[in-house]
């Protein structure tokens, strides 16, 4: 006789994104702003995938080096814990090879949905996320997109799956800004920022971490 045994669920081949508040924010952010803001009135920026606001070169570690360490030590650190090597001689050292950029955006700026090939781990830190209460809602929130879509919704419109605790999948996840907050992804995966619809300008650092076998 069969008995009811409750179905197990395998939730297989999940994606890292990591949020960590950096210690000492408070201190650095102040100096960074000032450090972006008199950049930008230096330089024009480039295009990318911002709509409006403004993007430097990807040369923040030579105009903002000590600053930008902090962040990247951080950043590396973080990492570092969540990846391993699988290699079958045995762990390798690794060496660590960046690009790093400032945004600033006004009311209104978005960014288009990209990636970025090339890097292994992309992130973004937030240095004024632009409102002055965290129960001010401005928007503009970091969008991350299941690489599986569309999935299930190609068959069905509306029909995802579940996970564990039974809330729906969405195929899209808003990371809301926060201070001091550092944010780290896959660099293939797939993002966008919505539409900022704060009043103060919005500054953040965005970057690329590049992974290579260091010399024996």
């Amino acid at each position: 006789m069969l008995t009811d045994q409750p179905a197990q669920t395998l939730f297989l081949y999940p994606t890292p994104v990591i949020l960590h508040d950096l210690d000492g924010a408070g201190y650095l952010n102040p100096d960074l702003t000032e450090r972006i803001l008199a950049k930008r009135e230096a330089d024009a920026g480039i295009k990318r995938s911002n709509y409006g606001g403004w993007h430097s070169e990807v040369d923040m570690m030579v105009w903002a080096e000590d600053a930008a360490r902090v962040i990247l030590g951080e950043a590396i650190n973080v990492v570092a814990s969540a990846t391993a090597d699988i290699h079958p001689h045995g762990k390798r050292d690794f060496e660590f090879d960046v690009q790093m950029w400032a945004n600033v955006s006004g009311p209104g700026n978005s960014n288009q949905m990209h990636c970025h090939p090339g890097a292994l781990w992309s992130g973004v830190y937030y240095v004024d996320v632009g409102e002055d209460s965290p129960d001010v809602d401005v928007e503009g929130e970091l969008l991350l997109v299941d690489p599986r879509f569309p999935t299930n919704v190609m068959y069905m419109p509306e029909l995802v799956n579940r996970y564990p605790d039974g809330k729906p999948q969405y195929s899209q996840t808003p990371i809301r800004p926060k201070n001091g907050r550092m944010v780290l992804f896959p660099a293939w995966m797939n993002h966008s920022v919505r539409p900022y619809k704060g009043t103060r300008e919005r500054i953040s650092i965005a970057f690329n971490l590049m992974v290579s076998v260091a010399d024996a």
